[in-house]
């Protein structure tokens, strides 16, 4: 079974002290960690 998750799209702001990368999205700052999600970067 495949669960699909929101996607926060954004611009990647900064990364914490504690390994955080912030990106910036209509949502707001979201904290997101190495190995919750895959990043995939788009061609710009």
């Amino acid at each position: 079974m495949i669960c699909w998750m929101p996607i926060a799209r954004g611009l990647a702001q900064d990364v914490n002290d504690d390994g955080a990368l912030v990106i910036v999205a209509a949502q707001g700052a979201q904290r997101v960690y190495a190995g919750d999600v895959t990043v995939l970067k788009e061609v710009a």
